[in-house]
């Protein structure tokens, strides 16, 4: 699959052999204001980790979903994330502020 992320905080997924559309993702967001989506990473097993932020705010959140873009959960976060990868059950975050975090993907 081929993921892609916009600003006006939606993501979709293709199939990359045929390019065919699959779905569209629109992470939850408790506020009226615009939600961005940042950084995108997906596992080897097909989950998908989407990084947000709310415009004016400095409120960042990662959301974890499935393969079939069913939406498993939500954490909040205290940094503002500068890059992200996903390494088997991990994903390894980095931050503005100079910080590293290892993070178990479905925890």
């Amino acid at each position: 699959m081929a993921i892609s992320g916009s600003r006006d905080g939606t993501v979709i997924i293709h199939t990359v052999r045929r390019g065919q559309y699959m779905r569209c993702l629109r992470p939850p967001c408790d506020s009226s204001l615009p939600l961005s989506i940042l950084h995108l990473a997906v596992s080897w097993e097909g989950h998908l980790l989407v990084h947000t932020c709310l415009e004016g705010k400095d409120k960042n959140t990662l959301h974890l979903y499935s393969v079939n873009g069913k939406h498993l959960s939500s954490e909040r976060l205290k940094e503002q994330v500068t890059d992200m990868c996903v390494s088997g059950e991990y994903v390894i975050i980095g931050s503005e502020q100079g910080y590293l975090s290892i993070r178990d993907l479905y925890r």
